[in-house]
């Protein structure tokens, strides 16, 4: 565990490193991330052995802010399969107000809707709401920052800047989540951002992603002939046959 953990914090470094160095040597004026504006639950470290590491992520999402607020850059992240139920909690919370108030909604209560809806995630939900070229409201990141696990490692300076919406580039994929950062208006920035995200995602009716994180990922992605080199110099290097190192499906005899 601590081994993932720490290759995490290590990916997410060298990650934050380019990014802060890519939006002040070119004239950009939004940056993407592919992934969250913030390190996740999955990468607080368990032992103290790695709180420096923790940290120092940290210091580079929050230079990476300082660095786009100064220079006039808006800073979102992608999220393509993301688990998150916010939208859920939230619809559920207030439908009884909407049953009370308009007596359109009363059909819900022929059935157990609590159940059906925190059966779903936020992109299951979405997809049955939301029209191609549609976004979601905006909503705070969290209610409570100071109480939110990952939050309340942030400086009180930007706990309260972070915004979630949901965009649904693709009429037959589930909507992708979008996070940004506005210290203004919200609504302003959502415009900025989401049309732009949009524009790039719409180019397949399947598949929700912008178009130059798809070309990250294409770059940044190994053949199969390195990962089988990277695996055996690792073996060599510690002493384990190659194979050992393999699945089985690779290793069929010829």
């Amino acid at each position: 565990m601590d081994f993932e953990i720490s290759a995490g914090l290590e990916r997410l470094s060298y990650e934050l490193e380019v990014a802060i160095n890519v939006q002040k040597e070119y004239d950009i004026d939004l940056l993407l991330l592919d992934g969250s504006v913030l390190p996740q639950m999955s990468d607080k470290p368990y032992t103290p052995g790695l709180e420096a590491k923790y940290l120092k992520v940290l210091g580079l999402f929050e230079k990476l802010y300082r660095s786009c607020v100064e220079n006039g850059v808006s800073l979102a992240g992608v999220i393509k399969d993301t688990r998150s139920t916010r939208f859920v909690q939230l619809l559920s919370s207030v439908i009884p107000v909407l049953v009370e108030k308009n007596d359109a909604f009363r059909e819900i209560l022929s059935f157990d809707y609590r159940l059906f809806i925190r059966s779903l995630l936020d992109s299951e939900l979405l997809f049955r709401l939301l029209d191609r070229g549609e976004r979601s409201m905006v909503l705070k990141y969290s209610d409570n920052p100071s109480a939110h696990p990952v939050l309340k490692d942030v400086s009180k300076d930007w706990r309260d800047k972070f915004y979630v919406t949901y965009l649904k580039p693709a009429e037959l994929d589930r909507p992708i989540r979008v996070e940004f950062i506005a210290v203004g208006n919200p609504t302003i920035e959502v415009k900025k951002v989401a049309s732009a995200i949009m524009a790039l995602s719409m180019h397949h009716p399947e598949y929700a992603l912008p178009s130059v994180q798809l070309e990250a990922h294409a770059q940044a992605k190994l053949a199969e002939r390195e990962m089988d080199f990277i695996c055996d110099q690792l073996a060599h290097k510690i002493g384990v046959p190659p194979n050992l190192l393999k699945p089985r499906d690779k290793m069929f005899p010829v």
